[in-house]
């Protein structure tokens, strides 16, 4: 019988634990906003990971990072190709040290207010971007999303630009509305954050997240 949860209640580094302690032949699935993940187990150590194009140890890492998302643990299933090769407690304690020290960075800053933003009730996507209008942060990976979001980045200068000429204040914020949702550009520092979610849902609740890491 698989063992199905969520990693909110039973922590990814605890189940690698388990399977590898058992000895298991396996395969950990997690369903992600990025898509789905994968770890295979086999006579006590990892032998491979997948997560969208990553693979071995780069796949481990981030799917480390994950604080939530749906998993299934699947007996005697056995990988098709070998992808890491470190130990697995090695490989484990190496990646939790990385994200640990990661936190402490802007990246990693950025990542907690990502994840705290897909957190509030009726957001859809975010992204993250610098002031060339690149994705450093997304919550999905669609290329298309990447033009879409630079252009909202764009529409953020243009209209600083303008407000400047008219003698007025910073623009802190841009808000656009689709058909289906609203999407709101945010500048924070030296980085841009956009935003889609439900027309229902008052920008006023998005606010105190973007201001806690402003004031950091």
């Amino acid at each position: 019988m698989a063992l199905v949860g969520n990693l909110k209640d039973l922590k990814l580094p605890n189940l690698i634990q388990l399977n590898c302690l058992e000895k298991n032949c396996a395969r950990l699935s997690i369903q992600t906003r990025h898509g789905k993940g994968e770890i295979y187990f086999d006579n006590g150590q990892i032998v491979h990971a997948q997560l969208g194009n990553l693979k071995g140890e780069k796949a481990v890492f981030e799917l480390l990072t994950l604080k939530e998302g749906m998993f299934r643990v699947e007996n005697d299933i056995k990988a098709e190709e070998k992808t890491v090769f470190n130990n697995w407690s090695n490989l484990l304690l190496d990646s939790l040290r990385a994200i640990d020290e990661e936190k402490h960075t802007d990246a990693g800053q950025l990542g907690d207010l990502l994840d705290s933003m897909l957190a509030i009730k009726g957001v859809m996507e975010v992204e993250v971007l610098n002031e060339q209008g690149e994705i450093l942060k997304s919550s999905i990976n669609n290329d298309e999303r990447e033009g879409y979001s630079y252009l909202m980045v764009f529409s953020h200068k243009e209209g600083q630009m303008l407000a400047e000429s008219l003698g007025q204040g910073a623009i802190h914020f841009i808000n656009i509305k689709t058909p289906k949702s609203k999407i709101v550009c945010y500048k924070i520092k030296d980085k841009y954050m956009v935003i889609e979610y439900d027309p229902k849902l008052q920008i006023e609740n998005l606010l105190p997240e973007l201001n806690k890491y402003i004031q950091q």
